[in-house]
């Protein structure tokens, strides 16, 4: 592994913003990648070469939001493994030429401990428009990386102001969700809802939920819906617990439909989705910005 660059992230959501970026390299560089996602399978990196241990927290990233889930974390292992892939990340800082970190404040943390001589971080998380960087962050960002690459013009600017190295060239996460033409089978009569149940485990009884908001608006107005489908979806699982609620699900149209309401299973065409649709409803993450 010589002078390879090496990218981190941490979460579904930051692996396939990462992987976005990747795709603009040229193939020189592409070929030099390795990524270490740290926290989940890093399905996104299907071209590239995987590095160091894996982590698969119970929480899946959400243990800010449930003391339980937190626990649950810090009792299976989740620190430990945390700390395995630092490890693993001195263990070949020398052959390392650049980090780029994807993501938030963790990723730059473990290329910085891990002992990367350059960084280059690409922050998805925060905007001077929601959660700005706090000043704890700003001083790890301007001692430890070498340049910001942030998602928003005003928040470049606001670093810069305040003395750190920040540029916007665009927001990975936007940029490319835009229609590409395809045809969708809805009626053009009714309104369109996108429902993102998210890559996370409890996906499937997130869609669930959904359709239940979703027969509950259908009654005052008819609707139809497009379900967002990450990467990856097993789409059997995905729609168990709707069948049990009585959903039936055709695998050749890939529908569910509860005998008034139609729900297509929908991949690969989020930019035409969501330019069809009148509301988007989601329990995800990066899916829901």
């Amino acid at each position: 592994m010589s002078h390879k660059l090496l990218v981190l992230s941490n979460g579904a959501g930051e692996d396939a913003i990462a992987a976005k970026v990747l795709r603009e390299l040229p193939d020189e560089l592409r070929a030099r990648v390795v990524c270490c996602p740290l926290v989940g399978p890093g399905r996104a990196y299907t071209d590239y070469e995987l590095c160091g241990p894996r982590v698969l927290p119970p929480s899946e990233g959400l243990f800010r939001e449930s003391w339980i889930l937190a626990l649950k974390d810090l009792t299976q292992g989740v620190i430990a493994g945390h700390l395995r892939q630092l490890k693993f990340l001195r263990s070949v800082r020398e052959k390392v030429g650049l980090a780029v970190a994807v993501g938030d404040l963790f990723p730059v943390l473990w290329a910085t401990l891990g002992g990367a001589s350059r960084t280059l971080f690409v922050g998805t998380a925060k905007s001077v428009y929601h959660h700005p960087y706090s000043w704890p962050e700003r001083w790890i960002l301007s001692r430890y990386v070498r340049e910001s690459l942030v998602r928003d013009q005003a928040t470049a600017e606001r670093l810069g102001q305040l003395g750190l190295r920040a540029r916007w060239l665009g927001n990975a996460m936007m940029d490319e969700v835009q229609p590409q033409g395809t045809a969708l089978p809805f009626d053009q009569e009714l309104p369109v809802l996108t429902l993102f149940p998210g890559s996370r485990g409890q996906a499937p009884e997130t869609l669930s939920y959904q359709l239940d908001v979703l027969q509950e608006v259908n009654r005052n107005r008819p609707v139809q819906a497009g379900v967002a489908l990450a990467p990856g979806t097993e789409r059997e699982a995905l729609v168990r617990p709707a069948l049990q609620k009585g959903w039936d699900y055709s695998p050749e149209g890939d529908v569910l439909t509860d005998g008034s309401t139609k729900i297509h299973l929908l991949s690969g065409v989020l930019g035409d989705l969501l330019s069809v649709s009148s509301v988007a409803l989601g329990q995800a993450g990066t899916a829901n910005e």
